[in-house]
């Protein structure tokens, strides 16, 4: 049984949300912190797409991943699987792989798991779990709607905030913004064919923090984890991850400039704000008529999610143990690459040392920085003569400095984008 929903008053913010529900707002900032930086292209630098969960073991983030997102970090079973009958994987290339992982898993084993149902159990919003229970309709699926008008609200307000936000851009004005907007598209109604949405838009509290604070007393049942609604909020964030990593992009910027302004709570409130306002619809549909005469009752709804939320740990344990095996796959690929190449970057380097005279100084050393489009200069440089030598080095790490042109206002930073220039130029 649901506990009641608390009436989020407007103007409520994180200062009074209820202290039972606390709990629940942080681990929704919990899940926010999972989403890694998207930087502009001006500034673009190869960052891991799953930096904020690099102390975790891969197997565990690839699961977590599969389960929440559908995104699969490895290769399926059926290429492995083709490798090793191709003889392009092999005993060897196993034995290195569990001796790199710390495994002792016999081939026997790793073969036979390779021919086993791959696992298919995985997480769905309550956008998901109404368009499979309504898969025959021809109407537009709720997920392809939510995103795409999340989405274009967000390219609106970024590219005219002004037009969509009275005050300065924050999270705060972000997610109010875009509450202005959906109360005022009357168009959703008409074409998802669902009299009487628009209204619940109108029910929803004024500021972010009071969303999550309402939809986690009204969605979850008593006693449900907080890391299950830290989980359940990942996934609403995956779902939109190209507009919440720009935003985790403006949270990275305002840390490094020691403000405090949480814009990927923003997007998680309306994306969640949107599930709630789906599962108020479908309640308020059956009280308007009988819900033995739905398809699809609230009452189905209810307790499919309530399932999923018991589920949800099980599932995540599932694939992290069934992972760990195509976790060595993947090593023992890695490894069929790369003995070959070591045989043959040592023969190179053999071969050259035995060309350049003992006594005999390099003709030419030049320093690159680290970067794979410098590979190809260093390549050609060393192919003319043994005598030359190239060497990669961190270079942005020089300087802590950002350039301006004289005369603009516009700075582009001249070191990593995880770290704050301390000097202009």
């Amino acid at each position: 049984m649901n506990r009641l929903a608390l009436e989020a008053n407007v103007g409520q913010t994180h200062a009074n949300i209820n202290a039972e529900h606390a709990i629940y707002l942080n681990a929704a900032e919990q899940a926010c912190q999972r989403i890694a930086p998207l930087w502009p292209l001006d500034q673009s630098i190869a960052v891991n797409p799953w930096w904020p969960l690099r102390e975790k073991p891969m197997a565990e983030v690839a699961g977590m991943l599969a389960v929440l997102g559908r995104v699969h970090c490895y290769m399926p079973k059926a290429y492995y699987q083709a490798q090793w009958q191709a003889k392009k994987l092999n005993a060897t290339h196993l034995r290195a792989a569990c001796e790199s992982l710390g495994r002792e898993v016999t081939e026997t084993a790793l073969v036979a798991y390779l021919e086993e149902s791959a696992l298919e159990s995985h997480w769905m919003n309550i956008s998901d779990l109404l368009d499979a229970a309504f898969a025959s309709s021809k109407k537009m699926a709720w997920h392809d709607e939510i995103i795409f008008q999340i989405s274009q609200f967000c390219g609106g307000f970024f590219q005219h905030p002004d037009s969509l936000a009275s005050e300065a851009l924050s999270g705060d004005s972000l997610y109010r913004a875009w509450l202005k907007t959906v109360r005022q598209d009357k168009g959703i109604e008409i074409l998802m064919g669902q009299r009487g949405l628009n209204a619940q838009f109108k029910q929803l509290p004024a500021h972010p923090e009071a969303l999550i604070d309402a939809a986690a007393a009204e969605l979850l049942p008593v006693g449900t984890p907080v890391e299950v609604f830290a989980d359940y909020c990942h996934a609403l964030l995956l779902d939109i991850n190209g507009w919440a990593s720009w935003l985790a992009y403006q949270d990275w910027q305002n840390a490094l400039n020691q403000k405090e302004d949480p814009q990927v709570l923003a997007i998680l409130a309306i994306r969640l704000a949107w599930d709630l306002v789906l599962w108020r619809h479908t309640r308020a549909q059956d009280e308007a008529s009988s819900s033995a005469q739905r398809e699809f009752s609230f009452r189905d709804l209810q307790q499919q999610f309530n399932a999923q939320l018991k589920q949800l740990p099980l599932w995540l344990a599932q694939y992290r143990s069934d992972l760990s095996y195509l976790e060595i796959w993947q090593r023992a690929q890695e490894f069929a690459y790369q003995m070959p190449l070591n045989e043959q970057l040592a023969k190179a380097v053999s071969k050259n040392a035995a060309e350049l005279k003992a006594d005999a100084a390099p003709e030419l050393q030049a320093v690159f920085c680290i970067d794979v489009r410098s590979e190809p200069m260093r390549r050609a440089l060393e192919a003319q003569s043994p005598n030359i030598q190239t060497f990669g080095f961190a270079g942005f790490f020089g300087l802590p400095i950002d350039y301006s042109p004289q005369g603009t206002d516009y700075a582009r930073p001249q070191l990593p984008g995880l770290l704050k220039p301390a000097i202009r130029a």
